[in-house]
């Protein structure tokens, strides 16, 4: 792949390799990407099972709680309970429902429809327990209770009328009437606090009804038989009443341990089974979500390890590519420098940026070639140029010299003249200076030329002295 890269010029080979490293980020990028994108869909998948699951158990706490309050309602039948009963039965239904809706699984929306079905069955038969409580309610206390007091009222009024009569037998059977008549009211009563059986009092009825049937027979007072005769409707309506009441009570126990009773094991047990299949459902998402991840960190690191690898593989081979040639470039840049003509200028076959690179100094050796050349002829041209100024300013010395050589001498004969003159004269002035001031500082003006013209001379003398030295 590099020796392929390798082909494209220098900059084309840098944006190639940028271009792999970059597409290897990408793909790094996209698999982490999808990695993370599956792990948080699991998540939220599971969080979302979790909250269904914790809302399905509070449901079943709750109905289960519902349950427990009707119990005590049906024991104490107080109004705080059938509150809460009411209360319990409204948010029941409402949350039975949104629980479907809530439901990502087909099985569980069928599940809690099939519970919602049943809840709404569960509902109408608590209706009816209600109104079969109300009733009985009504009947104990509009029918059963006050005929009971009117039983007990013209018992008294009957045992007055017996003992009235002064016949022992008449108060003796009074005395056993009255007996059978607790007797109904109390089996009344037990059968209301234990099991409400219609038939329970039949058998004290009975012997109720015939021992009014041998009181009338024996009482020897139509105020006897009149009361006796109350007593029998007041039992009869009494009995009626119980057997309306009991029949009542009995629904209720029916429809609360028959099918509510049912009906609530059944709405329990397939709330229970989804809650214990939604948690089974969030272990197995669970181990799904730990291997989703484990395979995807296996794969973000194998991704991310061969993107290293190859990115520092393809870095190293495109830097080798590059580096080598400019190394080689710049050692013999260094030779052509230190002026080793001979050096070899490597890579001037390739075709990119390093070949064109090699041309430019390939030229720049054949500059200094050609400029150590022109160098060369340059300072021979000096040397014959220097040769022949100095064999010209050699003549143009000698000549000079021969010239001035001349002069010289012949200044200094005219000198050595003027000077034995002077000194001629000189002497002449001596004589003659006694005879006239005048001629004598014309003499001393005279001498004094003449040393001046000696000086002068002298310093002619060392100007030709010195230029016979040069």
């Amino acid at each position: 792949m590099v020796s392929q890269i390798s082909r494209f010029g220098l900059q084309g080979q840098i944006f190639t390799g940028f271009g792999v490293i970059l597409a290897l980020a990408m793909t790094v990028a996209v698999v982490g990407y999808r990695s993370v994108t599956t792990v948080k869909t699991d998540l939220l998948a599971h969080a979302e099972l979790g909250e269904n699951t914790v809302e399905t158990a509070i449901f079943n706490q709750q109905f289960t709680e519902m349950r427990r309050v009707l119990r005590v309602f049906l024991e104490t039948r107080s109004p705080a309970a059938q509150a809460e009963l009411n209360r319990l039965k409204a948010h029941l239904a409402t949350e039975i429902l949104r629980l479907r809706a809530a439901s990502t699984s087909d099985v569980a929306r069928q599940t809690l429809g099939d519970v919602a079905q049943q809840f709404q069955q569960y509902r109408q038969n608590f209706d009816h327990v209600l109104e079969a409580i109300a009733r009985e309610d009504a009947i104990r206390k509009d029918r059963l209770d006050p005929t009971g007091q009117r039983m007990y009222a013209a018992f008294r009024q009957l045992q007055i009328a017996a003992e009235a009569t002064g016949d022992v037998r008449v108060v003796a059977v009074i005395a056993g009437l009255r007996a059978d008549v607790q007797t109904v009211r109390l089996q009344a009563i037990r059968a209301f606090t234990e099991d409400a059986n219609p038939a329970a009092i039949d058998g004290e009825a009975r012997q109720l009804q015939q021992s009014l049937a041998d009181a009338r027979a024996i009482s020897g007072t139509p105020l006897l038989g009149q009361l006796l005769a109350e007593l029998d409707r007041q039992a009869t309506d009494y009995v009626t009443a119980f057997r309306d009441a009991a029949t009542a009570q009995r629904l209720v126990h029916q429809i609360v341990n028959g099918d509510n009773a049912r009906l609530g094991d059944a709405i329990a047990e397939r709330i229970s089974a989804l809650t214990r299949g939604r948690i089974s459902q969030l272990e197995n998402n669970r181990q799904e979500s730990e291997t989703d991840a484990d395979a995807s960190r296996v794969t973000l690191g194998a991704v991310g390890t061969a993107t290293i690898v190859g990115g520092v593989l393809l870095a190293l081979g495109i830097g080798r590519a590059i580096a080598k040639p400019v190394h080689g470039m710049t050692r013999a840049m260094a030779d052509l420098a230190a002026g080793q003509m001979d050096t070899v200028v490597p890579s001037q076959a390739r075709r990119d940026e390093i070949g064109q690179m090699a041309g430019a100094v390939q030229v720049f050796k054949d500059s200094m070639i050609e400029t150590a050349r022109l160098r060369g002829a340059e300072e021979a041209a000096k040397a014959a140029a220097a040769a022949e100024r100095r064999a010209a300013m050699l003549t143009l010395a000698d000549e000079f010299e021969a010239s001035v050589g001349g002069v010289v001498r012949g200044v200094s004969a005219a000198a050595t003249q003027m000077q034995s003159s002077a000194e001629v004269l000189q002497s002449t002035a001596e004589r003659t200076s006694k005879e006239s001031a005048v001629v004598a500082s014309a003499a001393e003006q005279t001498s004094a030329n003449v040393q001046t013209v000696a000086a002068a001379v002298e310093e002619m003398n060392a100007s030709i002295g010195e230029i016979g030295q040069q």
